[in-house]
């Protein structure tokens, strides 16, 4: 009876775990309050099928051992926080760990391929009404979700937000999902979930939510976000050699060259962003090894700048360099490089076009965050450790 008892306990801490993931990826545009209550709901199941049956065997590999190491080299730093040091506990053990729970919890938890189907269909079905929302906002002055207004980029340049706080916000996340969507076009492995791409009463919707994603891409003139979403799809390209996939980014080169408006925020200059990084780079003089102290650098760039303001480092893996150190940096890009690789050879192995579509929608948020800081925003961190686990599941050889 004691043993009946703990398999359904744990069938049901494993189902809350199940439902609150997707809960988390449904409100990753929506709501942080939302996001912050459903990782506890999945920590509270999780924790709980811990308890029954302590498995760990889905971080025995070498990307959680350099993962081990990042958190570690992070730990140090606080070592040089000095009087910010509850700031960096905070941004140790409450931001960037909770975020790598959410990588630990999507691995244990999202372990078949009707799970990653429910996920990816959460994913678009969200993506495509954020994307529908961006153009309200653009068109009719209405925004969903909070009634937002359009982005300032100039005085005359104004850029669709969305449902997030900023322009590159809502860039970075429509570059995930238009990956994603663009990938499971060709799809093979998932017949079931597809099949209604073969009903030609609407085979030309796929098409109609292409332009909706794309077009909001375009809406948002985040320049990071189009590069991003043109290297993604080239390694798309490489990797699949399928050629008609070239169309897509030789017709969004040809909008950035040709519409007078993103053409010219594609020549605009940036002397804020060089400004910001210019001081980034004094910080990471002084303190090279450890950096200034993990979650500490707005609290310390007014020291090495000159009246350019509190601003993050417009640049994900220079903060993180001016933070925690080289050494944190270096167990970074070591964890990010093994984990797209493995990705890569899973796909060349089993052609499975969901690998493909994670495995790019990740390379192009990555590329993104070379000119913004996107790995230090709530909703798109969540979105970066979950689909970091995404692909650390489907890279498996063998999904139930």
């Amino acid at each position: 009876m004691k043993k009946e008892l703990k398999e359904k306990v744990y069938l049901i801490a494993d189902k809350v775990t199940e439902y609150s993931l997707y809960a988390v990826a449904f409100f990753i545009p929506i709501s942080i309050a939302a996001i912050e209550s459903f990782i506890c709901f999945a920590l509270l199941g999780f924790c709980i099928k811990k308890i029954i049956l302590p498995d760990y065997t889905f971080i025995k590999s070498r990307i959680h051992f350099v993962l081990l190491f990042f958190i570690i080299f992070c730990s140090f730093s606080l070592l040089n926080s000095g009087q910010n040091i509850s700031i960096s506990l905070n941004a140790l053990f409450f931001k960037w760990g909770q975020y790598i729970l959410v990588f630990f919890m999507v691995q244990d938890t999202l372990v078949s391929k009707k799970r990653i189907r429910n996920t990816v269909g959460v994913f678009l079905f969200v993506g495509c009404f954020v994307a529908l929302d961006g153009f309200s906002q653009r068109f009719l002055g209405w925004e969903f979700f909070r009634g937002k207004h359009l982005g300032v980029i100039n005085g005359s340049l104004m850029a669709t937000t969305g449902p997030f706080k900023h322009y590159n916000g809502l860039a970075a996340y429509l570059v995930c999902v238009l990956i994603l969507f663009v990938s499971i076009i060709f799809v093979k492995s998932y017949p079931r979930f597809l099949a209604f791409l073969k009903d030609r009463t609407i085979y030309w919707a796929k098409f109609l939510l292409l332009f909706l994603l794309v077009g909001c891409l375009f809406l948002t003139f985040s320049r990071g976000g189009w590069l991003g979403f043109l290297i993604a799809s080239l390694l798309m390209l490489i990797l699949t050699h399928k050629w008609k996939l070239v169309l897509l980014p030789c017709l969004f080169m040809l909008v950035l060259v040709s519409v007078p408006g993103i053409r010219e925020r594609v020549m605009g200059g940036d002397s804020g962003r060089f400004n910001v990084w210019s001081g980034t780079f004094a910080m990471i003089k002084y303190h090279p090894l450890l950096g200034v102290g993990i979650g500490t650098f707005m609290a310390n760039l007014s020291q090495y700048t000159k009246g350019v303001g509190v601003f993050y480092a417009h640049n994900c893996y220079l903060q993180i360099w001016a933070e925690t150190g080289i050494f944190a940096l270096l167990s970074f890009i070591s964890f990010i490089s093994l984990l797209l690789w493995q990705g890569v050879k899973a796909f060349r192995k089993s052609h499975d076009y969901i690998v493909l579509g994670v495995l790019c929608a990740i390379f192009g948020f990555l590329v993104h965050s070379f000119f913004d800081v996107h790995l230090y925003s709530l909703q798109l961190a969540v979105l970066f450790w979950f689909l970091a686990g995404m692909l650390a599941v489907v890279s498996k050889d063998k999904i139930p």
